[in-house]
């Protein structure tokens, strides 16, 4: 149907403005989908961080829904990944490293190729925006983010990745898509986040969590000048082992323009720490 693929990209333009979801729940309800026209509305007004009675209400609603219509919504597609959620009227699955093990890679089709092996699946993976990677080492990354059906996902987490399956992520060409990448706790090293920072590819990454994964100075300088992160408006670099020497890199850049959170928590970051408050101002997070 051309015109949801038209409504389901726009958001993947703007994952992070409810605005086209909204527009989408409208047309939604015109053509007879209320149910979810009206789960997008619920989880909308969610996030704008309600509390109290309405927001309880709204939660036991959003539940009742999903249970009424969670083989409608997640389609075949349920019963190949380890875990589905809707999420503003797009979808996020976790799928776990044992299971994409389990797949493998056979007669010439990916990993990510056997999950949506059947068109139910496939026609379900149309509303994807949302992938989490649990347990997932460099050759599991690597063969996802290789296949085409990978080129949907806007948010990415990934655990036990190394710098070898970063660098594989950065040089993808399905990553062009990319607005959210976490990879906390992964041992990426200084290598791993150099390659993130050299990845034209990656330009259109919002917000970027690295949070103790063993970036160090190096690592650090690298992300300060990058000239293709100049979309991060958020990047958590927490307990890296960065210096005064990282920290200075990001006190003088004069790349990321759009950079509003700077967390950087941690980190031993020595006298460069009072640069760093006249620069990002209470943009600069040192608290957990």
């Amino acid at each position: 149907m051309p015109e949801l693929a038209a409504f389901l990209a726009t958001i993947r333009d703007n994952p992070f403005d409810d605005g086209p979801r909204l527009v989408l729940a409208d047309w939604l309800e015109e053509t007879g989908d209320t149910a979810r026209a009206e789960m997008i509305r619920i989880q909308c007004e969610l996030q704008r961080s309600l509390a109290g009675d309405r927001a309880k209400e709204l939660a036991a609603r959003a539940q009742d829904l999903e249970q009424r219509h969670a083989d409608e919504w997640y389609g075949a597609l349920r019963a190949q990944v380890d875990h589905c959620r809707f999420d503003r009227g797009t979808l996020h699955v976790t799928i776990s490293g044992n299971l994409l093990r389990s797949l493998g890679s056979a007669f010439g089709f990916s990993t990510l190729g056997r999950v949506l092996a059947t068109p139910d699946a496939r026609q379900a993976w149309a509303w994807i925006t949302g992938l989490s990677l649990i347990e997932a080492d460099d050759r599991l990354l690597t063969n996802v983010v290789r296949a085409p059906q990978f080129g949907a996902v806007v948010s990415l987490a990934a655990e036990s990745v190394g710098a070898g399956g970063t660098a594989v992520l950065a040089e993808s060409l399905h990553v062009k898509q990319l607005r959210w990448l976490l990879l906390n706790g992964s041992g990426i090293g200084s290598d791993g986040a150099t390659s993130l920072a050299v990845s034209p590819r990656l330009a259109g990454l919002n917000e970027l969590h690295l949070r103790n994964c063993g970036v160090g100075d190096g690592g650090a300088k690298a992300l300060a000048f990058s000239p293709f992160l100049e979309n991060l408006t958020r990047l958590n670099l927490s307990h890296n082992d960065i210096g005064a020497a990282g920290a200075q890199a990001f006190a003088e850049t004069p790349h990321l323009p759009r950079l509003q959170y700077l967390h950087l928590h941690g980190n031993p970051l020595g006298p460069a720490v009072e640069t760093l408050r006249t620069r990002y101002g209470a943009g600069l997070r040192l608290g957990n």
